[in-house]
């Protein structure tokens, strides 16, 4: 189960709510994304206090609040000190400028269960880009609670999904959920050199991807199936054995598709919450863990110099797809030590 108190944090007061077949507002909506303040009529941002602002002429800051920003600040003009409008469009989600809202899923983090067995503690913020939870319970964003600017994950109507308490559950092959362009990632990880890749997952079978199509992807930051900057994900090498991890990164000497990958011995993936950490640094090599224990380690040394900035994150990203629970995804523009690692394992999810 999920460590109680995380979830209150995410979930703003419905903004319109419907009694007998008619819609009624609400004296306040509360946002943590920019999707949540687009209507019909015009885009919105979503402000730092957690209200939503459209675009305004006659104000300053060219932003005013919404009328469910409550009594005291519907329809006043956003102050220039705390607008997240810098004058021009603003920019798609994936790249949006707002800061999270709940401080305390970077901070720290805790738990009392997961896979862990030591309870609570508090996971590695240092260099942390980004992070879902997957505590929403429902509805089409998953929001990411790293460092600003923020890539919410976007679930398109037609994906395979269902919420539940553990999380977020891909139940069909072809699921593709994923951002807008994440620059942040791109910038921040080819500058270091390095990256870690983190999930907490349950799979539904240990068996899945294929020889043809490749990988089933936990984790991307791709433009597509097959070209990506790295791929995180349940495959098997060839005619090997089943049950493996693959870790893919794009180098400046591999092709797009990040060929070759990295692999685990077989039957490393179990049908139960799963702690899956990919790590890289340039000149040392590319490493994956399993439950805080370096399970395989890489010959790739070379830069990320050749890495696509249009590249978006991306859960299932199309076929074949993950399947099964996510609990948690995060990503550092760091590799994480073996103790950092051994750390978020201890703090479960």
């Amino acid at each position: 189960m999920r460590a109680s108190g995380r979830h209150a944090a995410h979930v703003g007061l419905l903004g319109v709510v419907v009694l007998g077949g008619s819609c009624v507002s609400t004296d306040v909506f509360q946002c943590h994304s920019d999707a949540e303040c687009n209507t019909a009529d015009q885009a919105g941002i979503c402000e730092e206090n957690g209200f939503c602002a459209f675009p305004n002429d006659e104000c300053p800051s060219e932003y005013a609040y919404g009328e469910l920003a409550g009594p005291e600040l519907a329809g006043q003009c956003v102050p220039l000190s705390t607008s997240s409008s810098t004058g021009v469009d603003t920019p798609p989600m994936g790249d949006t400028t707002h800061s999270t809202t709940d401080p305390s899923t970077t901070d720290a983090l805790t738990s009392t269960s997961g896979a862990s067995t030591t309870g609570a503690g508090a996971r590695v913020t240092d260099g942390l880009l980004v992070l879902y939870t997957f505590d929403e319970g429902s509805g089409t964003v998953v929001l990411d609670h790293g460092a600003p600017p923020v890539v919410d994950l976007v679930i398109p109507g037609d994906a395979s999904v269902t919420w539940g308490p553990e999380g977020l559950t891909v139940t069909a092959d072809g699921t593709a959920i994923d951002s807008g362009p994440a620059l942040k990632v791109h910038d921040a990880c080819s500058a270091s050199g390095a990256f870690t890749a983190e999930a907490w997952v349950t799979p539904s079978n240990a068996v899945q991807g294929s020889l043809s199509s490749g990988p089933a992807k936990i984790l991307s930051h791709a433009t597509s199936p097959s070209t990506r900057n790295f791929t995180l994900g349940i495959g098997h090498l060839d005619d090997g054995p089943s049950g493996q991890l693959a870790f893919a990164v794009r180098t400046s000497t591999t092709d797009t598709d990040a060929y070759p990958y990295l692999y685990t011995g077989s039957d490393v993936v179990m049908t139960a919450p799963m702690h899956v950490v990919a790590t890289y640094t340039t000149g040392d090599a590319d490493r994956m863990y399993v439950d805080g224990i370096e399970v395989a380690v890489g010959p790739k040394a070379d830069d990320l110099s050749t890495w696509n900035d249009m590249a978006t994150i991306a859960i299932g990203s199309g076929g074949p797809s993950f399947l099964g629970t996510y609990h948690l995804v995060a990503v550092y523009d760091h590799a994480l030590s073996s103790t950092e690692i051994q750390q978020n394992f201890d703090a479960g999810y």
